[in-house]
């Protein structure tokens, strides 16, 4: 019979996402990327967008992260140890696959690896904790795998998903539907981790239980942080409850937990205050422009158990990464 005439029936297009396997070493790669960076004390790269309303919390739990590795190498004296070993690294992985090109493991070997890299990292694993450090992680994904852009203000204004784990919508045939649920996982994933590792610090102080408190009383500032992480979050049951289920977390009281607890761990903060003149533009419609931006600079008082703005900042303290706030 001849069938010259037939039409050979099409072959679905190869996955242009990384198969099981590949998607969890990758995973663990960009805990290596994301400690890396907090050693170095570079956030550039880790400051996801997931659409929720925690970003302060994003910004304190980095923060306290940093501290907590930061003062570990000090004590033991590894900084510079550990600096050196980031620099090996980066350079030894300086030519691997770019993480849209990742399909399979052996996209993600590297021979050159430095071996001496894997015990500081286990070493700084066992100091934060396995959570700390998959939330670590999940800051530097959901990061890398957005495309943001910012007005001349600093401020986002529109987030495009590169779509580097999985499809960003539904219904297409050709892909599992598994894959549609990676990108919703790892942000309720984060947002969930985020939460957990504020309540355990809140946990950990010893006036965690404020019911002992006398009545009428002045709260302390750590009982005040554990009457206002109480509450500050909420639950709303999503369209798909375990996959992109995102706890909410209300403004004002996220706001006044995290400066407490700044407060409490005597850390400065520092507050950008901008001013926008608008004007009016031809032929109709109005400009922005910036018109002033003055960064103010506040220390703890424990005397009087406010922020006290200071007019001068010590040399020593001019690099020392705090919380920042633009209004």
């Amino acid at each position: 019979m001849d069938d010259a005439g037939q039409t050979a029936p099409s072959k679905a297009p190869p996955c242009p996402y990384p198969e099981k396997n590949a998607f969890d070493e990758l995973l663990k790669r960009h805990q290596h990327e994301a400690i890396n960076r907090l050693i170095c004390g570079d956030f550039f790269d880790l400051d996801p967008s997931i659409g929720d309303m925690s970003c302060q919390m994003h910004a304190f739990s980095l923060l306290n992260m940093y501290w907590t590795v930061r003062e570990y190498l000090n004590k033991e004296q590894k900084l510079q140890y550990a600096l050196a070993i980031v620099e090996k690294y980066n350079d030894a992985h300086r030519n691997d696959k770019n993480d849209k090109e990742v399909r399979t493991l052996a996209d993600l070997e590297n021979p050159d690896h430095p071996r001496e890299y894997d015990a500081l990292f286990a070493e700084l694993n066992e100091i934060l904790g396995n959570d700390i450090l998959e939330l670590l992680g999940l800051f530097y994904s959901l990061t890398v795998a957005n495309t943001l852009w910012r007005d001349e203000f600093g401020a986002t204004f529109f987030c495009h998903h590169r779509n580097l784990f999985g499809p960003a919508i539904g219904g297409d045939p050709r892909y599992p539907a598994s894959l549609l649920d990676r990108l919703p996982m790892l942000r309720s994933k984060l947002a969930k981790h985020c939460v957990d590792y504020f309540y355990n610090l809140i946990k950990a102080l010893s006036c965690s239980n404020t019911n002992c408190a006398n009545a009428g009383s002045m709260l302390t500032v750590g009982e005040q942080l554990v009457e206002a992480v109480h509450k500050m979050t909420s639950h709303i049951e999503q369209r798909r409850p375990g996959i992109d289920d995102i706890p909410i977390i209300a403004c004002h009281p996220q706001m006044r937990a995290v400066l407490l607890y700044e407060f409490k761990a005597g850390r400065p903060i520092i507050v950008i205050v901008l001013r926008i003149q608008i004007q009016p533009s031809i032929p109709s419609g109005l400009t922005y422009s910036l018109s002033d931006a003055r960064a103010l600079y506040y220390e703890v008082d424990n005397d009087q158990g406010t922020y006290k703005l200071s007019r001068t900042i010590a040399p020593s303290r001019e690099k020392v990464p705090c919380l920042t706030f633009s209004c």
